[in-house]
């Protein structure tokens, strides 16, 4: 009998140049960006969106034993009113709820850990904006 190996991120740091392994959705569809990078050659980034706007991206992985989950973040937008959010196992989150982190303002390479349990998780991020104001890159 095969032993279920566990179903690792596909493609979970963009070295590849694409974004293949990803669902991208919202009002603008994320891309590669070479230039604004953590470490290694890209990174994804945000897409463009107007006010009350949002764009997603995400990944469906299954574990079979706790397992770690780590990524660098980085935003540059309206503080506290435009957010880039982690939602973990909710992609419906939202900019004001469901999320399980969510940074604002002009926040540089930040490292954010999780504990996944053994199971299907569903990893979303997202950038979302409110009603007014554009500020900074607005993106993340």
């Amino acid at each position: 009998m095969d032993v279920p190996q566990p179903t690792n991120l596909i493609n979970g740091n963009f070295e590849t140049g694409n974004l293949d392994g990803w669902k991208t959705s919202g009002n603008a569809l994320w891309k590669i960006n070479s230039t604004i990078k953590k470490e290694g050659l890209y990174s994804a980034q945000a897409g463009k969106i107007g006010h009350n706007q949002l764009t997603a991206i995400n990944q469906a992985v299954k574990v079979f034993n706790s397992s770690s989950l780590s990524f660098w973040w980085k935003v540059s937008s309206e503080a506290n009113w435009d957010y880039l959010l982690f939602c973990l196992d909710n992609p419906g989150c939202t900019r004001t709820g469901g999320y399980a982190a969510r940074i604002s303002g002009n926040a540089d390479w930040k490292q954010v850990n999780y504990t996944l349990s053994p199971g299907t998780h569903t990893l979303t991020w997202k950038y979302a904006k409110d009603g007014s104001v554009i500020k900074g890159n607005d993106t993340g």
